[in-house]
């Protein structure tokens, strides 16, 4: 194949009749649909002719976008695969939980556990000096703060079950 695109097809296996049907069809681009081309083959890499004829055949499901200074960005708007949008959605979800999930068990949790502590510290110490000056122990304060603080230390080892994470 001697087409200027013919480079982004190397190393791929491809038949008779897949190789005229290639030929024909980079031959008959417009210059929008080569820059479409180039960009898709850079975002989806496909390792098979199979796919890159897919991508052929659905290069009106990209977009290029030009900005202010003209420069040029494609992007790929997200079709739901034969418009099971409800499947898009979850699998969405799923990619996200365990993101989401990592990141509250390894920046939130310990975050809110080391303001309990410190609010229950301060508490208790207060609560100290007033037993001090008034000669009784006010317990409710400290109680409910340490109350907090266990729950929120025990929380990642159950809260994704209750979720379902």
């Amino acid at each position: 194949m001697k087409h200027r695109l013919a480079p982004l097809l190397e190393g791929m296996e491809m038949g008779k009749s897949e190789h005229d049907w290639l030929e024909q069809r980079l031959e008959s681009m417009t210059a929008k649909e080569e820059l479409l081309f180039r960009g898709a083959m850079q975002i989806e890499s496909p390792r098979d002719i199979q796919t890159t004829i897919q991508i052929l055949q659905g290069l009106d499901h990209y977009q290029l976008l030009y900005g202010a200074e003209d420069d040029v960005l494609l992007t790929v708007p997200a079709f739901a695969a034969g418009g099971d949008v409800a499947g898009a959605v979850e699998q969405t979800w799923d990619d996200a939980a365990t993101q989401i999930k990592t990141v509250v068990d390894n920046v939130v949790f310990p975050a809110l556990s080391m303001i309990l502590a410190i609010a229950f510290f301060v508490k208790l110490g207060m609560s100290y000096f007033d037993y001090r000056t008034r000669g009784q122990f006010e317990w409710t304060g400290p109680a409910i703060l340490f109350v907090c603080l266990i729950f929120v230390l025990l929380a990642p080892n159950y809260i994704w079950g209750i979720i379902g994470i």
